[in-house]
């Protein structure tokens, strides 16, 4: 029975606060207009036992009405229908007041104040449109009634029961109250409500804030991470197009401190002995100071080793070895003083140094500037490889080009080999070089001159060029010392004498080959011939005879001696 009252009394939620509010309202006047109903129908049956009376009995039916009618109306609000219930119930307590006043006494009535209670109730559930509505009705219904009491067309008013007075004016104060205590319990709700939305506005704003601001942060380390990856991929094309050191470090810091905003951006490179770090490259004019002052930084390796330092000591494990540096001096008006290592094969190869007037770099920013110190790292020790690299081609070059200079010379044995055709026949051609047009020729380009016979003529020759060793000419002869030489000309000239020179090295590089395979099938057949004798006297008569077969009429000898005893 009890779970059925409270599914009864149960009332459906909405997520709109207004209409929980609002069905709240109108079920708490439908049960007070019940239990009132209620109150009035016992009340209606005393008073018509003991004044066995006609009018109480109707009064007792109509309370009965109103009671079937509450109860339905409870149940369409427990559909949620909260507009169709308010309009019912206050239409028909507006109608029950209407009729109640016109069958006993009009205006003159006490139960025309219900009309009062009508209109409150109306504006609370319905709104001010509703009320005013009401208003008007019953503002027609107070004329109507005074014209029908002036013109007779109202039954005369019969002087009411105290106990019916008392009722209705007992019921006309608890509605009021009621009426009013839930205008006031909405206000408070909606008050209550304004304060947690305007508290949840705020706790919205400040997280908003909050978000904006770390969404400012993290485009700020993008920004500066997209800068540093920036900077290494102009650092890593820089050091494509040069092998200088010094360019790559002075364009380093150049571009880390304008890229990340640092104040002073050193790099110092560790010198030969490995005792030292040298300040190499910096940004700012008190860098540039200190490189002009040789400014180095100690340093030992090991945990043992003594270092003197009036700076703070910066100390990096690298594999099995641990490195201890003199840390460098800030620069005035810098906050902050970070140096990160710039590491190569288990070495400490230098260090990058980032000094900044502003806040210290967070851990984000300090992982990106390590990679830029890796990737410097890098590129340095790539640059000295090359030059390494180009250092022994070099020397490769300058030997084999000694080795084919002194091949070529062993070819003509200091005399001039060439050849000059006329049109008619190729005769020999030994005809030494001005100085000028020979040196001109060692740069690997042709040449135009006027030779200086008793006839002039004009020439364009070409340097035979192997391995930067200019081994010949190759070139054009104009009776007219007034020839103007086409371009075209030159680029086929050119083309002609970079063919020949392979041409010749690769005849020289075939006759050497020839002379060596006969060179060594000689030297084979003389051993063959005197590993054939088996005594003494005949292996070295073999060995004078196949030498002088092979050197010509040059006198040969061969003698034994004996050994010499240390004493």
């Amino acid at each position: 029975m009890i779970e059925r009252i409270r599914e009864f009394l149960q009332l459906p939620t909405f997520d709109d606060p207004a209409r929980n509010i609002q069905i709240r309202n109108v079920f708490a006047i439908l049960v007070t207009l019940f239990f009132l109903s209620v109150a009035y129908l016992i009340f209606a049956i005393i008073v018509a036992i003991i004044d066995r009376a006609i009018s109480p009995v109707v009064q007792a039916l109509v309370a009965v009405l109103f009671i079937i009618a509450e109860i339905w109306l409870q149940h369409m609000l427990r559909q949620g229908r909260i507009e169709f219930v308010g309009i019912m119930l206050t239409s028909l307590f507006w109608s029950a007041v209407f009729f109640q006043e016109f069958a006993y006494g009009g205006i003159r009535g006490a139960g025309f104040m219900g009309f009062i209670i009508v209109i409150a109730i109306a504006t609370l559930i319905l709104g001010l449109r509703t009320g005013i509505i009401y208003t008007v009705l019953t503002i027609l219904a107070a004329i109507g009634f005074i014209i029908a009491e002036q013109n007779g067309a109202l039954p005369p008013v019969a002087p009411a029961p105290l106990s019916f007075i008392f009722f209705v004016y007992l019921a006309i104060f608890i509605i009021i109250q009621l009426v009013l205590y839930l205008a006031l319990r909405g206000i408070a709700v909606v008050s209550q409500l304004a304060t947690e939305n305007r508290n949840a506005y705020q706790e919205a704003s400040q997280k908003l804030a909050e978000s904006e601001a770390l969404l400012q942060e993290r485009n700020l380390a993008l920004q500066r991470r997209d800068a540093a990856l920036q900077t290494i991929a102009d650092l890593v094309r820089l050091s494509t197009r040069t092998t200088d050191e010094n360019t790559l470090l002075d364009e380093a810091a150049r571009l880390i401190a304008e890229r990340l905003g640092y104040f002073h951006v050193g790099i110092f490179l560790a010198e030969a002995t490995g005792e030292a770090l040298i300040l190499r490259a910096a940004n700012s004019e008190a860098g540039q100071a200190l490189i002009a002052d040789n400014y180095q930084l100690r340093m030992a390796r090991g945990e043992l080793a003594f270092l003197a330092t009036g700076t703070e000591l910066l100390r990096y494990r690298i594999g099995n070895q641990i490195f201890r540096v003199a840390g460098p001096v800030p620069v005035a008006g810098v906050q902050a003083n970070i140096s990160f290592p710039l590491i190569s094969e288990k070495r400490l190869i230098g260090l990058l140094n980032i000094q900044t007037s502003a806040a210290p770099p967070g851990r984000e920013e300090q992982e990106i500037l390590h990679t830029l110190a890796d990737q410097l790292a890098l590129m340095l020790e790539n640059i000295r490889l090359v030059a390494q690299l180009q250092e022994r081609l070099n020397e490769i070059g300058a030997l084999v080009g000694k080795t084919m200079r002194q091949a070529w010379e062993q070819v003509h044995r200091g005399a001039t080999i060439g050849y000059a055709y006329d049109r008619l026949q190729l005769l020999p051609a030994d005809e030494k070089l001005p100085p000028d047009v020979f040196e001109q020729l060692s740069r690997g380009k042709s040449v135009v001159y006027v030779s200086q016979d008793k006839e002039p003529r004009s020439r364009l020759i070409a340097p035979l060029v192997l391995r930067e060793q200019v081994i010949g000419i190759l070139g054009y002869e104009d009776p007219d010392p007034n020839r103007e030489w086409q371009e075209d000309e030159r680029i086929l000239l050119e083309t002609i004498s970079s063919q020949v020179s392979l041409a010749l090295e690769n005849s020289r590089l075939v006759a050497e080959a020839q002379q060596r395979a006969e060179r060594e099938a000689t030297i084979s057949e003389i051993i063959g011939r005197i590993s054939g004798q088996v005594d003494m006297e005949s292996i070295l008569q073999a060995t004078v005879k196949e030498m002088r077969r092979l050197v010509g009429e040059a006198e040969i000898a061969v003698q034994l001696t004996p050994a010499v005893k240390n004493e």
